[in-house]
């Protein structure tokens, strides 16, 4: 993230929107008294994590990065019986991943059903799976779980027997859709694309994208952006390790700054809000 601001502006809009995400920060880094570099700081999400979010912090966390192979192949993981045991559990208990099972299974039941979203409810948080597929959306994380299905956490809390999908690794957001080949419209996450598919589920979505759209709005991320970057530019200027010139940091944040000025356009358009 030639930025350096990209995760920070990321998890504030999610923060908005009441998504679970990492605290973060900067930290200037010295290996034996040399300096080694510029850093972000990133929460480790844990049971400490969870206890910020969630009224039980003791139920299963998993982590959904693909699967790379030794030949080369990989999985890229979602809400499927096959790929349910390929999950890496965080925290809590190890069932196999028969709770991801149990998920995919239902969606299989449901997904034909004209009464999807009171199909599924029981175990799936539609309200909060809207808010964060509108959060992804703002800040245009095209390697998340709704258009790549990569970098997103899943939990599963006991307090509602709900599981609820985490965003994580923003260094590829504010990038959009259709430069990666993706598309909004069509996600490839099994539950957004059931959701995108569903009229009530897009219907609750469109108001979501409405909301924090005027969010981000009265955020003034345009000020942040440039509060960030007066606290960090001496520190990147320094950094020995560096893996762009301060011309190239000035072109993203530039980049950066026309983004906050026009997404709640380019989204009002695609949506027709």
């Amino acid at each position: 993230d030639s930025s350096h601001v990209k995760e920070r502006i990321s998890y504030m809009v999610y923060d908005a929107m009441d998504i679970p995400h990492p605290r973060n920060s900067y930290a200037e880094v010295y290996v034996n008294d040399e300096l080694f570099g510029l850093y972000l700081n990133i929460e480790t999400p844990d049971e400490l994590y969870l206890n910020r979010f969630y009224d039980d912090s003791t139920g299963n966390l998993y982590d959904a990065d693909y699967i790379m192979y030794d030949n080369g192949g990989y999985d890229i993981l979602d809400f499927y019986e096959s790929l349910a045991p390929l999950f890496e559990l965080e925290e809590g208990v190890d069932v196999g991943g028969s709770d991801i099972a149990e998920i995919a299974s239902l969606l299989t039941v449901a997904e034909n059903s004209s009464y999807f979203m009171a199909d599924t409810e029981e175990f799936i948080d539609w309200d909060y799976h809207t808010r964060m597929m509108a959060a992804e959306m703002w800040v245009g994380q095209i390697d998340g779980y709704s258009l790549n299905r990569n970098n997103y956490l899943v939990y599963f809390d006991p307090s509602s027997e709900l599981v609820t999908v985490l965003p994580w690794d923003h260094d590829y957001a504010f990038i959009r859709d259709r430069d990666w080949g993706f598309s909004w419209l069509n996600p490839t996450g099994r539950l957004s694309s059931d959701c995108i598919s569903n009229y009530t589920c897009r219907e609750l979505l469109k108001s979501r994208i409405r909301e924090v759209s005027i969010l981000a709005d009265n955020m003034n991320l345009a000020q942040v952006l440039s509060d960030t970057d007066d606290m960090i530019r001496e520190h990147i200027i320094a950094d020995p390790r560096k893996e762009a010139g301060m011309s190239t940091v000035d072109y993203y944040q530039s980049y950066l700054y026309q983004w906050i000025s026009t997404r709640r356009g380019e989204l009002e358009d695609k949506w027709g809000l």
